[in-house]
């Protein structure tokens, strides 16, 4: 009797140490599964899907990236400029490629890093319940030993079930350990991907920064043309400034040059009248020396006359004649020069008027020419 009740208490003690190691764990699990099950891939809606990012092999190339067409309108570069600005492109998506990549890869190895420690966590926790199950088994087996005497087959069952939970302890914290070294190597991978994503970051940023360099370059570049094409248009406007003016200058040169042939065609004239003017001067000349020796002439036949009545006078005498009335002198005229000049034909006819001789001008038309003529009368 005594050994029957002491094994249903002995059974309602391991019992009772059952339910109370069991039963949190029981409701920590539903606790735990609760998050997970309303985050569940059916209750969530797919994610959005990123660009594939493959890590192709040290032998492969990346995939080729389509340059885009240049918009309708947009002035295109010269042909080096354009290759040079698509092998900078190029150059460019290839960083930009290989920085999403390192990217993703860091984000994966971040995600397993999470999971790992997510998991070595969980490994923890059911270390510790193992260890308290174990705890409290050993517990039980102290009360157990401490009781009456226990059947042999009690014993066998307690030695089992601690050996059984030890060995779950065992595993457990083996387990964890594990878990601990793989959250470990994947805390030190995210580290890595983290920094060969900074670097691809890094490289990222400095191909934008090429890129703008290149695009301010080809701006520059077309800066440049369009200065170089305004020069042009405006030494184009200045060379045709320089024809007009030329043509100008040609122009005037050739209105003085025939203002220079017309002025020397009236020097000619003028040249020609003045000498014909001198040859009727010096007829003029030669008329009035031929003149003035005849009024010599007459002046002495005068005088020789004079003396010839004055000698017959004094030594014959006085003859007493009958007054007849004077008889008139006749007079000749004649042409002493032609002038076409008028200034020229008035000096003449004053020079034979100082010497007490009658002249005269008269206009008249010689071969469809006005000509003024010097008439005098003796």
């Amino acid at each position: 009797m005594d050994n029957y009740s002491t094994q249903r208490l002995i059974g309602a003690t391991i019992f009772v140490a059952l339910v109370a190691v069991f039963v949190p764990e029981m409701l920590s699990r539903k606790n735990e599964l609760s998050p997970d099950q309303k985050t569940s891939p059916a209750s969530v809606a797919p994610p959005v899907t990123s660009p594939v990012v493959t890590f192709s092999e040290p032998g492969q190339t990346p995939p080729s990236v389509a340059s885009p067409m240049p918009p309708i309108g947009q002035v295109i570069p010269p042909a080096g400029d354009t290759a040079q600005n698509s092998r900078a492109k190029a150059r460019a998506e290839a960083k930009r490629i290989a920085a999403a990549q390192a990217d993703a890869a860091a984000r994966h190895k971040a995600k397993q890093a999470k999971e790992a420690e997510a998991l070595a966590k969980a490994q923890e926790k059911r270390r510790a319940r193992a260890s308290r199950r174990a705890a409290l088994i050993e517990a039980t087996q102290q009360i157990s030993q401490q009781s009456a005497q226990e059947t042999a087959s009690t014993k066998a069952e307690a030695r089992r079930a601690a050996s059984a939970k030890r060995r779950e302890a065992a595993r457990a914290e083996a387990a964890s350990r594990r878990a601990l070294a793989e959250a470990k190597r994947k805390k030190e991978q995210a580290k890595i991907a983290r920094r060969q994503a900074d670097r691809a970051k890094a490289a990222r940023r400095q191909a934008q920064i090429e890129t703008q360099k290149h695009e301010a370059a080809r701006r520059q570049a077309k800066a440049e043309a369009q200065k170089r094409k305004a020069t042009r248009r405006q030494a184009h406007a200045e060379a045709q400034k320089r024809e007009a003016a030329r043509r100008q200058a040609k122009a005037e040169a050739q209105k003085r040059e025939a203002a220079r042939r017309q002025a020397k065609a009236e020097a000619q004239k003028r040249e020609a009248a003045r000498r014909q003017a001198k040859a009727e001067a010096q007829k003029r000349e030669a008329a009035r020396r031929q003149a003035q020796a005849e009024a010599r002439r007459r002046e002495a036949a005068r005088r020789q006359a004079t003396r010839r009545n004055a000698l017959v006078a004094t030594t014959s005498p006085p003859k007493i004649s009958m007054v007849s009335k004077p008889q008139p002198v006749r007079s000749s005229s004649r042409i002493v020069g032609r002038f076409i000049v008028k200034e020229n034909a008035l000096s003449n006819r004053d020079r034979y008027r100082r010497q007490n001789i009658r002249a005269e001008i008269q206009q008249v038309m010689i071969k469809g020419r006005s000509v003024y003529q010097v008439r005098i009368w003796r």
